[in-house]
């Protein structure tokens, strides 16, 4: 069986280490170190940094209780808004 990675495509790669470089940003913006945030958010540090290296294994419980950690749950909301899909639309 394939790891999650395999099926990647290139775009959603792209956009999972954008995601990743992101959360470092908003960890680093809060002086947190990510000892601090994984406590937080109930994970450990290796996940933590596969998270912000953009591993797209890591799973979207990992993510919603990091953005909690990170005081950014009401962005959890806004993913995939279809109030803001555009394309769709039009």
């Amino acid at each position: 069986m394939k790891a999650h990675g395999d099926y990647l495509t290139s775009a959603a790669q792209t956009a999972l280490v954008a995601l990743g470089e992101n959360i470092r940003t908003a960890r680093l913006r809060r002086r947190m170190t990510m000892q601090l945030l994984a406590e937080r958010a109930g994970i450990s540090l290796p996940t933590l940094r596969r998270l912000e290296k953009g591993d797209g294994g890591v799973s979207l419980t990992v993510m919603a209780n990091v953005l909690t950690g990170l005081d950014l749950e009401d962005t959890i909301d806004r993913m995939a808004d279809p109030l803001q899909d555009l394309l769709g639309i039009a």
